[in-house]
């Protein structure tokens, strides 16, 4: 009985709302700020591919250290930026085990004592 009454309710409420708005439609202008951001977010991701781009020549011997002058730091920030990247993936999966770990020593547990 009380759940059918709080279902009136919440039905009453959701159709008050959407009748209030059939009556005043929401007028959305649209910013040039997501096309900004998306922008921004495309060139961001451009500029990233090219440094990865940049970091397998650099790997296979094509790019000199000596030749490379602003690419330096972008590759240097690349790398640190991988090494946090991984570390973290690393940390992730050494507490998932962690977690699974204790899980089969607590069933282990359970089990012995029956």
């Amino acid at each position: 009985m009380i759940t059918k009454s709080i279902l009136k309710k919440i039905r009453r409420f959701f159709r008050d709302i959407f009748k209030e708005s059939k009556q005043a439609p929401l007028q959305i202008e649209e910013k040039s700020n997501r096309d900004f951001k998306e922008y921004v977010k495309i060139e961001k991701d451009k500029e990233q591919e090219e440094l990865l781009k940049f970091q397998e020549e650099f790997v296979r011997g094509n790019i000199r250290e000596e030749d490379m002058e602003e690419e330096y730091e972008k590759l240097s920030t690349l790398y640190d930026e991988q090494i946090l990247k991984l570390e973290k993936q690393i940390k992730e999966e050494e507490d998932e085990i962690e977690a699974d770990k204790q899980e089969i020593i607590q069933m282990m547990q359970e089990l012995k004592n029956r």
